[in-house]
């Protein structure tokens, strides 16, 4: 089944079903995170307000290892390419 998903303001032709379950499922998660922070901001107010500064913190240290991951993927990747060049020039699968 073709559909189109609005997502981000964005156009997803051929989008499948699993698609929009997968949106589903990622407003859900952020839904679920925001109440369990309102919550916590109504019992422990100075630990939600300290959660909310420390994240982006968090994910700016964070981000170099990520980075870094990315970097090391692709470049295993290329090798393994550069590895398998000669069974796929002889046709083997």
């Amino acid at each position: 089944m073709i559909a189109t998903v609005v997502w981000r303001g964005r156009m997803l032709l051929g989008s499948s079903q699993s698609d929009e379950q997968a949106y589903r499922g990622r407003t859900m998660k952020l839904f679920v995170a925001v109440l369990l922070w309102l919550i916590a901001f109504a019992y422990l107010p100075l630990i939600a307000v300290t959660v909310i500064v420390l994240l982006p913190i968090a994910w700016v240290l964070i981000l170099p290892f990520r980075l870094v991951s990315i970097a090391v993927e692709s470049l295993l990747s290329f090798v393994k390419a550069i590895l398998m060049l000669p069974a796929r020039m002889l046709g083997a699968n």
